[in-house]
């Protein structure tokens, strides 16, 4: 166990908000957990970006990159199995400066390595052709209805 089975189960703790009659109290618990639950998330994803910008801190300048992310990005230049050349790192603002396979410079900090899942190795499954065609026009669609 985890967390709060060092002190009382999950099982307990349902018990215990079970015998609650003050849905005051209720919307109390409620919002305690909903703080704790916001509160572990935003820890997770800062370690999640921290593991990743250890993961490139240390490149070679030429090295090649890859963007490994689960998802398809609605417009923008980037989609998984789009590679790029490492042409610089700036340690002390943790910044990973790239180009594009356009020749275009972007540059990435730690939540941005982590967006993009950046990585030596290209993904398993690329994004194919009309899955790209369909983010770019999707991408263009939102972006002139707002």
């Amino acid at each position: 166990m985890t967390g709060i089975g060092r002190l009382m189960d999950t099982t307990k703790v349902k018990r215990m908000i079970g015998q609650c009659d003050d849905p005051k109290e209720v919307g109390e618990i409620i919002k305690a957990a909903t703080n704790r639950q916001a509160l572990l998330c935003k820890r997770q994803y800062q370690e999640r970006c921290l593991e990743a910008w250890e993961r490139v801190r240390v490149l070679a300048r030429n090295a090649t990159l890859h963007v490994c992310a689960g998802g398809t990005f609605l417009g923008g230049p980037l989609q998984r199995g789009d590679s790029m050349t490492v042409i610089g790192i700036q340690p002390r603002v943790k910044r990973l400066w790239a180009r594009l396979q356009d020749g275009t410079s972007y540059w990435f900090g730690p939540a941005g390595v982590e967006r993009y899942d950046l990585r030596l190795e290209p993904p398993a499954s690329p994004i194919g052709p009309n899955e790209r065609k369909l983010a770019d026009s999707l991408g263009k669609a939102l972006d002139t209805a707002f």
